[in-house]
């Protein structure tokens, strides 16, 4: 949208991800004072994860796809809710655009952290460990900072679910977009 190229944005973005760093940290610590809470959790937590991040992929490639828009474009937003550097080395692989990747996984965290929560309450959803579950895996770690806000263990299964799911997309990403592209094409 501003013709901002990759490398520019990156060389302004490198001082937010040196303070990603610490809160990277922060996370550990939470995790570790909750582990018995998730290690009761795990199962249920992993297929939640599991299948929303699927879900996540599928939808915005059959949107796209059923839009009509160019095949560029499902590369470049299929990895959308994951972190901004897992999305990016996703999109390049896949050879989309990094740029509008970055601009997209922004929207969409911002999105999540504002909307995430209420809709979530709107659905009937009150555990407050699915809501984090949910926050961090649609709206990776902008939704994780709401998660946090919303309680402890919100946010620790909420960064839980942010690692995951950048984990499931980057493996599974390049695999369900060109499964889409042959079914649907």
């Amino acid at each position: 949208m501003f013709n901002i190229d990759f490398e520019t944005y990156n060389n302004g973005a490198k001082y937010i991800s040196f303070f990603l760093g610490p809160s990277v940290v922060a996370l550990g610590v939470f995790l570790y004072e909750k582990l018995e809470e998730v290690k009761n959790d795990l199962k249920v937590f992993l297929i939640a994860v599991f299948v929303g991040g699927l879900i996540g992929m599928i939808s915005v490639i059959l949107i796209l796809i059923l839009c009509g828009t160019p095949d560029i474009i499902s590369r470049s937003l299929v990895a959308k809710s994951v972190t901004t550097p897992i999305a990016i080395e996703i999109t390049k692989i896949l050879e989309g655009i990094p740029e509008i990747t970055a601009g997209i996984v922004i929207i969409t965290g911002i999105l999540g952290n504002a909307f995430g929560s209420i809709v979530l309450k709107k659905l009937g959803v009150k555990n407050k460990k699915a809501i984090g579950a949910a926050l961090g895996t649609a709206a990776h770690g902008i939704g994780t900072a709401k998660a946090f806000e919303i309680s402890i263990s919100a946010g620790t299964y909420s960064g839980l679910a942010m690692c995951f799911n950048g984990l499931i997309t980057a493996l599974l990403a390049p695999y369900i977009l060109n499964w889409l592209f042959t079914f649907i094409h």
